[in-house]
């Protein structure tokens, strides 16, 4: 990812570029191009805009939007932990990214800190669709399975470990654990060894620390339940009780301020 300046409106963008040479040899052309189809599709305040790209004889090109503040994981990595009102903050704007992207007929699949960035004002930007599955039928309240493997360990479903595909409501999960991770230091189930980790994640039970809210601790549960058919839907999370003191009009119309943490700019953490 570099930055970028548009000659003719002076515009800061950061720039993502993709040799095809690459993609051509790793088989990953297909998921270049639906990353981009995926993301014009999009328009929401809190999912990454795609500005425009292009493309030369040996490179892809895809300009979206300058996020200063970098990305959750990196806040995760100065804070350790976050207090549950700034998770509960992040959260909120997550869910409306992704209730937006579900009624698009879009999976997410790759959920995670690193995918999470952080805009200049400390709003919330949902990033990186290479992973992500469209389908056109899909929009709405309907549903489908994508069949495919993929995503990153710590925060596969249940569902994924035993190759049954994903659906919306793997997601649902995805966002239980980057919640459970924002509130708690690390992934639920996680360990450094793969296989332990799989089993924690199809077998182990929900460890959920004492100093956690009452709220909290029922909305991790329904979020990581092991039941894809028993975790919530976007719209259900809404009316949550973790979230009764979210303003969700006003969140949608991205007039909250973010707390102060997250509105950190890169000269003041000099």
């Amino acid at each position: 990812m570099f930055k970028g300046k548009k000659k003719d409106t002076g515009e800061i963008f950061a720039l993502k570029v993709m040799k095809k040479s690459h993609l051509i040899n790793n088989n990953q052309v297909k998921y270049a191009v639906s990353e981009a189809n995926i993301m014009k599709t999009l328009d929401h305040p809190y999912i990454l805009k795609l500005v425009f790209s292009f493309q030369t004889p040996s490179n892809l090109y895809m300009a979206v939007e300058l996020c200063e503040n970098g990305d959750l994981s990196e806040i995760l990595d100065q804070e350790s932990l976050l207090d549950e009102d700034i998770a509960k903050f992040l959260t909120a704007e997550l869910i409306l990214a992704m209730k937006h992207m579900h009624n698009k007929g879009v999976i997410f699949r790759d959920l995670k800190p690193e995918n999470l960035l952080i805009d200049s004002r400390g709003h919330l930007r949902l990033a990186d669709f290479g992973l992500a599955k469209q389908n056109e039928k899909a929009k709405g309240k309907k549903d489908f399975r994508a069949p495919s493997f993929c995503g990153s360990p710590a925060y596969l479903p249940p569902e994924m470990l035993k190759r049954q595909g994903v659906t919306k409501s793997g997601d649902v999960y995805q966002l239980g654990v980057v919640l459970y991770e924002m509130l708690v230091g690390i992934p639920p189930f996680y360990n450094d060894n793969m296989a332990v980790l799989y089993d924690n994640i199809e077998k182990g039970k929900l460890k959920l620390p004492k100093y956690l809210s009452n709220e909290s601790k029922k909305c991790l549960q329904r979020l990581l339940n092991k039941e894809p058919k028993k975790r919530p839907t976007m719209d259900t999370l809404m009316k949550d009780p973790f979230f009764s003191d979210i303003d969700w009009a006003k969140l949608e119309k991205n007039e909250l301020d973010p707390p102060k943490l997250l509105r950190k700019t890169k000269k003041e953490d000099k």
